[in-house]
């Protein structure tokens, strides 16, 4: 994290944090206006996707980023975090929205 600050200003970065995070997803991914569609909070009954363990460690990761500096992709992430144990397809897709 760096922190830079001036006479009326604070910026906190974490550049390398969210780069380390996109390439450890494995996916070129898009830039959007918002981390979450409407249908974030609508139950899915996908098929569970294989590679659980990525999953679970890229929310983590932007858990950890949602609560130091990135509050706007909060309440995506909180939900991705109920979903670790066994995400879907639908899941995934919805990570794939918070990291653009």
């Amino acid at each position: 994290m760096i922190v830079s600050t001036t006479e009326d200003d604070c910026e906190i970065s974490m550049k390398s944090y969210i780069g380390d995070t996109l390439e450890m997803y494995g996916k070129k991914v898009k830039s959007c206006i918002t981390p979450a569609k409407p249908n974030l909070l609508d139950a899915n009954d996908d098929e569970a996707i294989r590679d659980r363990a990525k999953f679970h460690l890229v929310v983590a990761r932007l858990l950890y980023l949602g609560k130091r500096g990135r509050q706007d992709i909060l309440l995506a992430v909180q939900l991705l975090c109920t979903r670790v144990k066994l995400p879907t397809i639908e899941d995934s897709r919805k990570l794939g929205r918070v990291l653009r």
